[in-house]
């Protein structure tokens, strides 16, 4: 079996054609043992995928908002101050000197009086009102983890749907390349034959039709593998031409 240099499909990382085209002298030979395995294709998928980037953000974003809950707990301290200048009522006791009790005399006194505080109020709605908040919050946080696993799965179904259908459009080309290349040889000893009056003209017409249909054939079979190959870039997320 032929191949290797005969599969000339595109790369991502070195295309520059604008129009796609696998003649073109930059194009990469890839030959089916440089084709990246399966998993490759599928960590390239996950790792590009707009939904899960999304998804993964909406998780970021509940986990900073239960956070928040968690520490807000601002609302509920006060702090209390005040200050008064003026005269206040002091009582004033003296130790007796003869020895009796003390005597006590009452007097007004001008000075300045403050106080501060800090008061803390924690009422019991408030508590399980935060525990309910975050129990939500924690929900949402499941739900998109079931989200992001139910993504992973898609994604990975799709790329190896992809994957295989261009394994398949691989094997066709190749079998296209071969009957091609078994009718060109046929149309090469025809056309000797013809020359030296073996065949007739009507034998020699049927086998250059029969090369022209294997010919588009595997035109035809060259551009589907293209075709899909570039389908999984896209879908993995490796291709230049959509980002």
């Amino acid at each position: 079996m032929i191949f290797g240099s005969f599969l000339v499909i595109f790369s991502s990382y070195s295309q520059t054609d604008e129009n796609n085209d696998p003649s073109s002298s930059d194009t990469l030979i890839i030959t089916f043992d440089s084709i990246p395995e399966l998993q490759i294709f599928i960590d390239a998928a996950l790792a590009n995928s707009p939904l899960l980037t999304l998804t993964d953000a909406e998780i970021k974003k509940i986990q900073e908002e239960i956070k928040l809950e968690k520490n807000n707990w601002q609302n509920l301290i006060t702090l209390d101050a005040n200050t008064k200048y003026g005269l206040y009522n002091q009582l004033i006791v003296n130790e007796s000197t003869g020895g009796g009790d003390p005597d006590a005399s009452l007097s007004n006194k001008t000075q300045l009086n403050y106080f501060a505080g800090i008061t803390i109020k924690i009422p019991i709605s408030e508590i399980l009102g935060k525990k309910s908040r975050i129990k939500v919050l924690q929900s949402g946080i499941d739900q998109a983890e079931l989200r992001r696993k139910a993504l992973k799965r898609e994604i990975s179904a799709m790329i190896v749907d992809a994957y295989y259908l261009f394994k398949i459009k691989q094997e066709t080309y190749v079998n296209f390349q071969e009957e091609f290349q078994a009718m060109n040889l046929a149309y090469l000893t025809a056309k000797r034959n013809v020359e030296k009056g073996l065949i007739n003209i009507d034998e020699y017409s049927g086998i250059i039709s029969k090369k022209t249909a294997a010919q588009t054939a595997l035109t035809t079979s060259k551009y589907d593998l293209f075709a899909e190959y570039n389908k999984l870039l896209i879908l993995s997320g490796l291709s230049k031409y959509v980002k």
